[in-house]
């Protein structure tokens, strides 16, 4: 390729590559070739002065090749470009790669094709091409007049050459010689020409130029052109007109046009002084109109997009890379305050304002553009001089130039620090909202569009009794929560706000508990919508109002038939008055009758009013309370919870709950107190207060815990009842080898004929199966031993092994195989080894069972331990005839039993230890499948110590 540079230069030159420059000639201005031009000194006669370096001189051709503003080129034989420097770019409108893609004689027109061609057929034979001209196509489809001089380069198949753009000197000569514009209408197709006379007047006009003024070629000759430029422009016309170009040089500008039909069109303007006629102009028009348009509308795009930033707190950058120079729009000021005046817009000035904390990540992000691993998109905080901190996002793309060499990274950076302030905010809020809503005493819940719950809240757990996990994804009709007689009702209700006819609404009715109790409710409604008005969802506040309505129902009992008495029997008033005070008596009763203390307390947190005969959870009498504090009778530790809760309680105007332990009669007394706010005459605000003992309660849910354990110890016996046939099976075994060696070692020292190492063998046998029978009899009374469950680290490993050594003392146990599958690592949960124990022995006896009606050696009860992220899951598989799909879904409903003889508690205590261990247990059964029962509990991931039952309940 330096040859051909070198070459190429010569053509420039005028020199003849290969036979040398001709007869060379000197003057006093240097040296000449024949035909007078100058020539620079060769490689032997330049002085030591002159001398320069191959690598300084290829760098020279190089910046002559990339810089010349002639066309400079090498072709091949076949016709192709195969080398081309920028300035074809600028004069045809072509890239290199669209040059190089085809051959040149594509590109000429198709008059001058012929001539081109004789020309090549010269230069194979190295007859060099002087002042060749013909027309070459722009990329617009517009024609540029090319003056060549081309040389073939010895010994090779190239040519170089060199042109130059003659378009306006042949325009000029046509137009001098009283050439008739029609002649250069071909040349262009967007152009539209005129000739003016000195008073500006067109002489002649193409037709392109007519259409543009839209009229008629003959209808535009002897018009001024200055009558169609728009009132605001002519007076900037009549100076371009008049201005003088030294050398006849071609000057344009751009002007608004007044058609005689249609808008205005903005023509850009290129003037030609015409030598030898005095005072007449060369005129070119082109339409820009689009471009202009085009242009204004990126201006206003890019005016947006900057008032964008600007009002986002940011701008937009680019930064070399080479020469380390960044150019800043809208910078430094919003995102990177810069009092000092010391930012340069350096990538170090622009790396310090970084938060240290993010400097490592935002070097690392920028290394990754640049070396094309990954976009140039992330968050990071600044650091301002006053120590304060902004979050910032920056978005940016790495510019290389068709060679990939890198040029610029450009990119667009805003303050976003309002924006995460607020969305932390928002989060803070909904957490805070959500903490609120789970600690009111009105239960809430979420339907989704199907009316299916998709929130249960914890309240909503206390009111009806089922668990969020049990009734979340159900629909209000599948939970038969609401009574039968409500059921018409409630699903108008639902009706009302599915259809979207109401937003809220507001129903009382009554509903089921889980254990079947009909309570009265009171449901507050509303269709929660998003900013199109389109449902999300419907929430739901709720709470127990059986109380009131029971009282209600009660008041408005007494007061119909206190009406209908004294409507009935105006003659007996005294009668009247005397059923008034009874019902009155009666209604008094009912309140003294209601196990919680209620009583009224003023702002101040005083007693006011006692609606009970006695004091629950407080020390002193009911006539001794009107009138005290309420903090000078509860524990003095428990003072600060009241106080908060009390003014919570006014100032939120929501009821509050609060627990505390009262130590009268040297006892201990857990109390529940409930604060209801409530209005007198609708402005002053008091509180209803409402404690009960929990003692007995208490007492209760501890005397249910003990007979659970006692339960399932009877179950345990009940288990080893059935087995007792087993049991004495495989104890006769180890007994009956015991009896057998005692009696042959006997025999063998009566006979005086024996060795010592043979009884030594047989008193090891007898060892075995004495620790044999002793390490069943151990398992046995351990699995019997009743205790209360002490819960620690079990080792599943462990429980597993035992269950299945006590599942094959079954009788049933006989011909089923019971593989164990388990992980190598040994795995500890948190719960009582001997409940554990028990479940796995329940359910290998259970599938055992369904076996035992089967026959042949493929009959199977297999173990399967699986450890998964956080839970441990066990797995007891049969291949037997499977459960009947009618009473699968019963197995765990206590006295559920398909055994004549079974008592249905198997499955449900084993479900009620699972549970107590924060586990599952659920079942799957087909009929060609068999059984399996999976139980599912948490892996113990610390070290904990011991903990009692009750502590761990």
């Amino acid at each position: 390729m330096g040859t051909i540079r070198h070459d190429l230069a010569r053509t420039v030159c005028g020199e003849s590559p290969g036979d040398g420059v001709g007869n060379v000639v000197n003057d006093d201005d240097g040296p000449r070739d024949s035909r007078g031009r100058f020539l620079a000194p060769s490689a032997g006669s330049r002085s030591k002065d002159m001398a320069m370096p191959d690598t300084v001189h290829d760098d020279l051709l190089q910046t002559l090749f990339e810089a010349s503003p002639d066309l400079l080129c090498v072709s091949s034989s076949d016709g192709r470009f195969r080398l081309v420097n920028p300035a074809f770019t600028a004069v045809l409108g072509y890239t290199s790669e669209e040059l190089t893609s085809q051959q040149f004689l594509n590109l000429v027109h198709p008059d001058d094709r012929d001539r081109t061609s004789a020309e090549i057929v010269s230069l194979s034979i190295e007859t060099p091409t002087e002042r060749f001209v013909n027309r070459y196509r722009c990329k617009d489809g517009s024609y540029r007049w090319l003056e060549w001089r081309a040389r073939a380069i010895h010994g090779t198949q190239l040519v170089s050459a060199v042109a130059r753009d003659v378009t306006n000197r042949v325009l000029t000569r046509q137009l001098a010689s009283d050439i008739d514009l029609t002649a250069v209408q071909s040349d262009s197709v967007f152009d539209g020409i005129a000739r003016l006379d000195a008073e500006g007047r067109i002489v002649h006009s193409t037709p392109v130029l007519a259409r543009m003024l839209t009229l008629m070629t003959q209808e535009l000759e002897g018009k001024r052109l200055l009558d169609f430029v728009d009132l605001q422009d002519q007076d900037d016309f009549r100076g371009f007109l008049a201005k003088a170009d030294p050398g006849n040089a071609l000057s344009s500008a751009t002007f608004l046009f007044v058609p005689a039909i249609g808008s205005r069109r903005r023509l850009e303007i290129r003037r030609i002084v015409i030598p030898s006629h005095s005072g007449e102009l060369l005129i070119i028009a082109r339409d820009v109109t689009e471009q202009f348009m085009a242009e204004a509308k990126q201006q206003q795009s890019e005016d947006r997009m900057r008032l964008s930033l600007e009002a986002a707190g940011g701008g937009t950058w680019a930064w070399d890379p080479v020469r380390n120079v960044t150019v800043w729009d809208g910078y430094p000021h919003p995102i990177f305050p810069d009092r000092s005046g010391t930012f340069q817009g350096s990538y170090e000035d622009f790396i310090s304002r970084v938060h240290p904390e993010d400097r490592d990540m935002v070097n690392a992000r920028v290394r990754e553009a640049l070396d094309g691993r990954r976009e140039y998109d992330l968050e990071f905080r600044t650091l301002a001089p006053d120590g304060s901190e902004r979050i910032i996002a920056d978005r940016g793309r790495v510019v290389r130039d068709e060679h990939g060499r890198l040029l610029q990274m450009t990119g667009v950076c805003w303050d976003i620090t309002e924006r995460v302030t607020t969305s932390r905010e928002l989060a803070e809020a909904h957490r805070r909202l959500s903490l609120h809503l789970e600690n009111s005493p009105l239960a809430h819940v979420e339907w989704d569009r199907d009316f299916r719950v998709v929130r249960w809240s914890r309240r909503a757990e206390e009111i009806f009794g089922y668990k969020a996990d049990e009734v979340r994804g159900k629909s209000w009709r599948e939970l038969n929560i609401v009574h039968q007689d409500d059921l018409a009702s409630v699903a108008k209700a639902v009706d009302e706000l599915l259809s979207g006819r109401v937003s809220s609404n507001i129903s009382h009715n009554r509903n089921y508990r889980r254990d079947g109790k009909a309570i009265w409710c009171e449901w507050y409604n509303s269709v929660l919508t998003d900013d199109d008005g389109n449902m999300v969802s419907i929430l739901s506040f709720t709470h127990d109002i059986t109380r009131r309505i029971e009282m209600e129902q009660a008041y408005e009992s007494q007061r119909e038939n206190l009406a209908r008495l004294v409507d009935e029997r105006a003659s007996e008033l005294r009668e009247a008055n005397r059923q008034v005070e009874e019902n009155e008596q009666l209604l008094r009763s009912v309140l003294l009758t209601i196990p919680d203390f209620v009583a009224r307390i003023d702002r101040d947190g005083r007693f006011v009013q006692i609606f009970s005969d006695r004091v629950v959870c407080l020390s002193g009498t009911v006539e001794d309370l009107p009138g005290t504090a309420v903090r000078d009778l509860i524990p003095i530790d428990d003072v600060d919870e009241f106080d908060l809760a009390f003014a919570t309680c006014l100032s939120n105007n929501q009821a509050v709950d609060f627990e505390y332990v009262d130590h009268r009669d040297n006892g201990q007394h857990p109390c529940r107190v409930q604060l209801i706010p409530f209005e007198i005459d609708g402005s002053q605000r008091e509180v209803l207060w409402i404690s009960a003992d929990l003692t007995e309660r208490r007492e209760a849910e501890k005397n249910i815990r003990q007979l659970t354990r006692d339960l399932q110890h009877a179950a345990r016996l009940s288990t080893m009842g059935e087995m007792a046939g087993g049991i004495a099976h495989e104890l006769h075994q180890p007994l009956m080898a015991i009896t057998n060696f005692a009696n042959g070692t006997r025999l063998r020292l009566e006979s005086g004929h024996f060795e010592v190492s043979d009884l030594i063998q047989v008193s090891r046998k007898i060892n075995d199966e004495a620790l044999r029978a002793g390490e069943i009899t151990r398992r046995i009374k351990q699995f019997l031993r009743k205790h209360d469950p002490q819960f620690g680290p079990v080792d599943i490993d462990q429980v597993i092994s035992d269950a299945v050594e006590l599942a094959r003392i079954s009788p049933n146990a006989r011909g089923i195989r019971i593989p164990v599958e388990r992980p190598e690592q040994p795995i500890r949960v948190w719960g009582d080894a001997t409940q554990l124990t028990q479940v796995v022995v329940n359910l290998l006896l259970n599938a055992m069972d369904a076996l035992s009606h089967q026959t042949g050696s493929w009959r199977t009860a297999s173990v399967v331990v699986r450890r998964l992220a956080k839970t441990v899951e066990i797995a007891v598989m049969d291949n037997g005839p499977g459960i009947d799909p009618e009473n699968l879904g019963r197995v765990f409903d206590q006295f559920f039993t398909t055994k004549p003889e079974g008592l249905g508690l198997g499955l449900a205590i084993s479900r009620s230890i699972v549970q107590s261990h924060s586990g599952m247990i659920s079942v799957q059964s087909s009929r060609y499948d068999g059984t399996t029962f999976t139980v599912s509990l948490p892996i113990d991931t610390a070290s904990h110590g011991g903990a009692t039952a009750e502590q761990t309940e």
